[in-house]
């Protein structure tokens, strides 16, 4: 009779066993496939990553190109600035002899 009631309880302790080992299988199966598709979401980040890096650079080597281009009209700008005001100086001086000859002030009356 004890070992009939024994036989019973480790009978239901195996069937027990068994449904929650079966149930730890299809969890862990379903965490498995979770896994994976977070695998596959992090490459694609990783991706994505990569593209915006590569963009990012060509982006910063288009701007120091367009910088050094802007430089180099902006001194040729201040070098014309430069020649022209010389010039525009040239062409005062010549008209104020032209209207004042002689240092005075005022044109021929």
């Amino acid at each position: 009779m004890d070992i009939e009631r024994t036989m019973e309880f480790i009978l239901n302790q195996q069937a027990r066993f068994e449904a929650n080992q079966a149930k730890f299988e299809a969890n862990f199966a379903k965490a498995d496939q979770r896994f994976l598709k977070a695998e596959k979401r992090l490459d694609r980040v990783e991706r994505v990553v990569a593209q915006l890096a590569s963009a990012s650079l060509r982006f910063r080597n288009e701007i120091r190109r367009s910088q050094i281009q802007t430089d180099r009209h902006l001194k040729a700008t201040t070098a014309k600035l430069e020649e022209t005001a010389e010039k525009l100086d040239v062409l005062s001086d010549l008209v104020g002899k032209i209207v004042r000859p002689n240092g005075k002030r005022g044109g021929p009356a």
